[in-house]
């Protein structure tokens, strides 16, 4: 008495086992996509995140460096450029940058009302292109821009 393949009798064992080889390539390529994909996506958050975080050290540092502070004071011209130059409280944004080169993000701090008396409001606005490598092919990138708005305080 022989034994046949349940899910196919009259398929010779033989051929099956290469059907499941095939089926199980195709799957764990999809799985392996959506696992580098989520990874990605992961990326992503926790860089938006610090960029979040970083923006809001700058701006809290900008607000305590208005017209009536004993330090230098900041203002009202808007500083830009990336993180990576010398310019005012890069020094800030550094560390708090995680997995991002400073060469590639991007800041900008204004002051919107034009001047930088008590009450007026300092904009901190950092910009980073974060790489899809699996979405969009070769080249896609999704922009991340974290904002903070603070009033100033001395």
């Amino acid at each position: 008495m022989q034994l046949q393949s349940l899910a196919c009798p009259d398929t010779p064992r033989s051929t099956r086992r290469g059907a499941v080889f095939v089926e199980s390539a195709i799957v764990a390529s999809v799985v392996f996509l959506v696992l580098l994909t989520g990874l990605n996506l992961t990326m992503a958050t926790l860089r938006y995140n610090a960029l979040g975080e970083a923006a809001r050290r700058a701006a809290r540092a900008a607000i305590v460096k208005g017209a009536m502070s004993e330090a230098e004071a900041l203002g009202p011209d808007t500083i830009e450029g990336a993180v990576s130059d010398d310019l005012e409280l890069t020094d800030v944004i550094r560390p708090t940058l995680i997995g991002m080169p400073a060469s590639d993000v991007q800041m900008t701090i204004s002051w919107p009302d034009g001047d930088n008396e008590i009450g007026s409001t300092v904009t901190v606005q950092l910009q980073y292109n974060h790489a899809l490598f699996f979405l969009g092919g070769a080249g896609a990138s999704l922009p991340l821009t974290a904002t903070s708005v603070m009033q100033i305080v001395h």
